[in-house]
């Protein structure tokens, strides 16, 4: 449902309904240009005008916010009506989505946001955007970059409607706990990256970019105006109050500036950052100019971002820098000592720092609480979670699903738990005449069979989309296979220490068929050494068998089919 607003003469305000998502009468402009317009619905398609500028309304104009009683999803539901033109009925989505407003013992209140499926603020915008997308009908492949939190957010609410969600989280840069959330959604592919947060949001830009996938960063409009509602929400409540925003991609803190400039009585807004501080540091009128660095780790983890993506939404909507607060806490004894004393995650801990460090009346300042305290407790194993081996490859759209792995890996088990899957030797096989793989290769030089299995290979990934291919292990010694599969599927290796591989395999050698190129070869560990960097160069994700049953790796392997349906 799209409305429009209209001042009759009068002077009182007409609500327009039209009956399509088609038909969308409100304007966003590009932060970069403000002469490039877009619709809601194709800014959600294409949340990236130009490079390092994102969407934004063209102009806020101030709001009837619901009142203080009033539940959560009415205010955002007045948010994405204001600035959308958009009317969603938010009120199941946001059912498990608990707000809550405390006051600390020194007088100073708390917008709690960690009460949640996952336990963070993210969830209300990410359940928010998987019902905006679903209403307006995008079923894209989304992809999402995470810190910590925006991950689990996501792949809980867009798994719970079905829609397909790929998350790339920083190798060893999230907790435990946060990185077992994500994990445990089996309804969304989750791999780690080598690098930081900035650099698996600029993975998520390309792709967007390159292929047309959609977001639930904020980023996308769809999870960041939904953010403007709990905003409102806590002025409604506690009115005039100065409300300190922890800011990492600096988003949350733009929904709470735009929330004021739509009407929404808070007194003003700060903006606390760690040692990651370009936007704090132009703020304050310590940098002439906006400058990004690379990022600094700090206890606050999910903060850790150097070029905050959502600073250009900020400033568009700026009049002066002093329009909001900033600060950086730089001192991670003071964030630690301000965990303990008030209970808290070490983001949340962070704006109570700030709001130490800048003096703010206790009872006129709100602190915007953005986790929950045991998402970031030491003395918790982290779960296993694949590594993506060629990123850029792994985002963009695919024909079909390759497993490749040395012999005991586990690629038969897997294929024998999936539909529509082709196994290669199989195939060889049937084109020789049902004749048993290991007589085929007895009667062949290991040149020939090796040619024959690649040319076989290359023929069943070229031949058909939407399948699980399970191949030999010596696959990837044809380059005309290799060079193939990685430009038209997703390779997932299947890997395994190798004394689990020769345990697997134990005197079955002759019987499986396997050939190494170096026919001197006769253990698994030897066969791995040669195998290991064909494997690394051709796969686009790495999966250790030994962690996940078959049954968790069939879940995995399953999803990258949905993703290339939507493709």
């Amino acid at each position: 449902m799209i409305f429009n607003w209209t001042r009759s003469s009068d002077g009182l305000y007409m609500l327009f309904f039209f009956d399509s998502f088609s038909v969308n009468q409100m304007m966003f402009v590009s932060t970069g240009n403000p002469l490039k317009t877009s619709t809601f619905e194709n800014a959600l398609l294409q949340p990236i005008p130009s490079e390092g500028h994102l969407w934004v309304p063209k102009s806020l104009h101030a709001v009837q916010w619901p009142g203080p009683t009033s539940p959560l999803h009415e205010f955002v539901h007045a948010a994405i009506q204001s600035t959308a033109g958009v009317s969603i009925d938010f009120s199941d989505a946001l059912s498990s989505v608990p707000l809550r407003m405390d006051t600390c013992d020194d007088g100073c209140h708390v917008l709690d946001l960690s009460l949640g499926p996952t336990r963070s603020f993210k969830d209300v915008g990410c359940q928010s955007a998987a019902l905006i997308y679903e209403a307006i009908g995008i079923r894209g492949r989304t992809v999402v970059a995470t810190s910590g939190d925006t991950g689990s957010a996501a792949a809980h609410a867009f798994s719970a409607r079905g829609l397909p969600i790929t998350v790339l989280t920083p190798h060893g840069k999230v907790s435990p706990y946060q990185s077992n959330q994500m994990i445990a959604e089996s309804g969304a592919i989750v791999v780690s990256v080598d690098g930081d947060f900035d650099a698996c949001q600029a993975h998520v830009k390309r792709a967007i970019s390159d292929h047309g996938f959609i977001s639930c960063n904020s980023i996308s409009l769809a999870r960041l105006l939904p953010q403007i509602g709990y905003f409102a929400w806590m002025a409604s409540r506690c009115p005039g109050m100065t409300v300190v925003v922890p800011s990492g991609n600096f988003g949350n803190a733009t929904s709470a500036f735009m929330a004021q400039k739509m009407g929404s009585p808070i007194g003003k807004v700060v903006i606390a950052s760690n040692r990651n501080d370009a936007g704090v540091r132009y703020l304050l009128g310590q940098d002439d100019e906006y400058t990004p660095k690379p990022t600094v780790q700090n206890l606050s983890t999910a903060m850790d971002v150097g070029d905050p993506s959502n600073f250009v939404r900020l400033c568009y909507y700026l009049s002066s820098r002093d329009d909001v607060g900033a600060i950086s806490v730089h001192d991670g004894a003071l964030v630690r000592k301000a965990m303990v004393r008030w209970k808290c995650c070490p983001h949340t801990a962070v704006a109570h720092a700030a709001r130490s460090l800048l003096h703010i009346p206790e009872t006129a300042c709100c602190v915007v609480r953005t986790a929950a305290t045991e998402k970031f407790l030491p003395g918790v194993s982290a779960d296993y979670v694949p590594m993506a081996t060629n990123v850029p490859g792994l985002l963009r759209p695919f024909r079909n699903v390759v497993l490749v792995g040395m012999p005991g890996s586990g690629k038969s088990t897997c294929a024998s738990l999936l539909d529509s899957t082709t196994d290669t030797d199989k195939e060889i096989e049937k084109r020789c005449g049902g004749v048993p793989l290991c007589d085929v290769i007895s009667k062949r030089t290991v040149a020939e069979f090796l040619e024959l299995e690649g040319a076989v290979a290359t023929d069943v990934v070229l031949s058909g989309t939407h399948r699980v291919i399970a191949t030999g292990g010596s696959v990837v010694y044809s380059e005309q296979f290799c060079n193939t599969v990685r430009r038209e599927s997703i390779v997932i290796w299947l890997d395994a220490p190798v004394d689990v591989l020769a345990s697997r395999i134990g005197s079955t050698w002759n019987a499986r068929g396997i050939v190494a190129r170096d026919t001197s070869i006769t253990t698994v560990a030897e066969l791995y050494r040669e195998r290991f960097p064909l494997y690394s160069r051709t796969s686009h994700v790495r999966v250790n068998t030994s962690e996940w049953s078959p049954s968790r790796i069939y879940e995995f392997v399953h999803q990258f089919v949905r993703n290339a349906q939507c493709c």
